[in-house]
């Protein structure tokens, strides 16, 4: 049985954890369409986002095609994706877990794969900037490498650790090596990445599965 208590440092993965991917994603491309319509003039409406639903693989040179630009320009695009100020939000419940949890353990952190830049912004958009944050970029180290843990637990110590993530194929796999506890949340149809466990050994899956952070008050004691 997982506990959660003031001798526990808890640590959460970023995105389709602490908040819908999918929701920067369609902000991201909203951002993209306003630049498009005051450089360029052109209103796009939801045009990117009826794209992305329609399995476009590559949509800026979609949109440099359709504009009439040279494919160079789609670089210009995607880095406005991904320097864009999100507009993402926490849930109601999500800020009260936090809250609960900060109160409850030694302390919490981030732990994201991602660029510095992007993930930062992401980071600052949901008011969680006050965490430390670690993310692969500055580390040069991606899930399911685990010197970010490691470091995570020297820097910050307590009797246990626990790993709050949704991905399975890279997200348990350093933790369940170095003791940790781990919980996967549950995602849905929103979430970007899959969270199928066929042909994965066990040192991938996390030790418990939870429908919802919410959940996370039935280990704190």
């Amino acid at each position: 049985m997982i506990k959660i208590n003031k001798q526990s440092f808890v640590v959460f993965d970023l995105d389709d954890t602490l908040y819908k991917e999918k929701s920067y994603n369609i902000s991201g491309l909203n951002a993209v369409s306003a630049f498009v319509k005051k450089i360029y003039e052109n209103d796009l409406g939801n045009l990117l986002v009826e794209w992305q639903q329609a399995g476009i693989k590559d949509i800026w040179q979609n949109l440099c095609h359709h504009l009439q630009l040279n494919t160079s320009v789609k670089e210009s695009f995607l880095w406005i994706y991904r320097l864009h100020q999100p507009n993402i939000s926490l849930s109601k419940e999500t800020k009260e877990i936090l809250h609960l949890i900060q109160q409850s353990t030694a302390g919490i952190a981030i732990l994201t794969d991602g660029r510095s830049t992007t993930q930062r912004l992401k980071i600052a958009a949901l008011g969680l900037d006050q965490l430390p944050a670690f993310i692969s970029e500055d580390w040069q180290s991606e899930k399911p490498d685990p010197k970010r843990f490691i470091e995570i637990s020297h820097r910050y110590k307590a009797d246990n650790y626990v790993y709050i993530g949704d991905n399975p194929k890279k997200d348990f796999k350093a933790p369940n090596e170095l003791g940790w506890h781990t919980i996967g949340l549950i995602g849905d149809s929103e979430n970007i990445h899959s969270q199928s466990v066929e042909n994965l050994e066990q040192i991938f899956l996390p030790n418990i599965w939870v429908e919802s952070l919410d959940n996370l008050r039935e280990f704190l004691c």
